[in-house]
């Protein structure tokens, strides 16, 4: 049985700049649409404007942590984890 795999609960692109360098990152936690915290599940953020992917795995609790990050958006966030269908949160 596929469970679906829904919910991207995202603290998103805090940015920073210091002395001419910038950057953004992401963090969040994966849940299904129940509220089961997903360990272990793959994340994938791709910067739409220039197709740049960052990709980590969530953490035992389900949150993931993205640093070093293009700032600006949109980003596009995908999830995977075996047995769940694939999650995504658009437009970030």
């Amino acid at each position: 049985m596929v469970k679906i795999l829904t919910s991207i609960l995202l603290s998103v692109c805090i940015f920073t700049t210091n002395a001419q360098v910038t950057s953004a990152s992401m963090s969040g936690k994966i849940t299904t649409i129940s509220g089961e915290t997903l360990l272990r599940a793959a994340i994938i953020a791709t910067h739409e404007p220039t197709g740049t992917k960052y990709s980590v795995i969530c953490d035992d609790s389900g949150v993931f942590y993205i640093e070093n990050m293009r700032t600006g958006g949109p980003y596009n966030v995908k999830s995977f984890l075996i047995g769940y269908q694939e999650g995504v949160q658009w437009w970030i």
